[in-house]
């Protein structure tokens, strides 16, 4: 828990120790270039979600298509 009082130990063998609450654990380090542990399972990645563009043929991307159309039929001069 954060905040908690400990005692950590380095015993003559160069084993790290560390005492909470009168209990006794033993610490093992990890490499600095490994992010997570080899004995924990491993963390499923999270895969990126497409956004969705409707087809042409969806009434509302029609509707507003045909209109883009009409707009640069008028835009247009022909000589």
């Amino acid at each position: 828990m954060p905040k908690t009082e400990c005692l950590v130990i380095k015993s003559f063998n160069d084993e790290l120790l560390v005492t909470i609450d009168e209990q006794i654990f033993e610490l093992k380090e990890l490499s600095r270039n490994e992010k997570f542990s080899k004995e924990f399972d491993d963390i499923i990645e999270v895969k990126e979600k497409k956004k969705y563009i409707p087809p042409m043929t969806h009434p509302w991307k029609l509707a507003s298509f045909k209109k883009q159309i009409q707009k640069s039929h008028y835009q247009h001069q022909y000589a």
